[in-house]
């Protein structure tokens, strides 16, 4: 009796084992695309920063600091371009406009 018990815990473990690592696997593949999501959408930011401070003509040089008003323009602006898909990767940005 006690080994008919210890026989079917062993295989309720091995079942165990093999469910806990297909559910890590896929875990393991959701995370590494919603990492890749959130590079690629620092990487559009990044590029669209860029393109705003470009338009921009008060700031000439790229080592002064941005004023606040400047800085306010461009987070509202980019909330509005990409505010969806930031709410998708619980992904904000900052005053020093920075994805958090």
């Amino acid at each position: 009796m006690k080994l008919i018990k210890l026989l079917q815990k062993f295989f309720e473990n091995i079942l165990r084992y093999f469910q806990y690592k297909k559910i890590t696997k896929t875990l393991i593949q959701g995370a590494q695309k919603k990492n890749t999501d959130r590079l690629k959408l620092e990487f559009l930011i990044a590029k669209d920063k860029k393109k705003f401070l470009k338009k921009s003509k008060s700031n000439t040089s790229e080592y002064i600091p941005l004023d606040y008003t400047t800085r306010m323009k461009l987070k509202f602006y980019l909330e509005e371009q990409y505010s969806s898909q930031m709410a998708q990767l619980n992904l904000r940005l900052n005053d020093e406009l920075q994805l958090i």
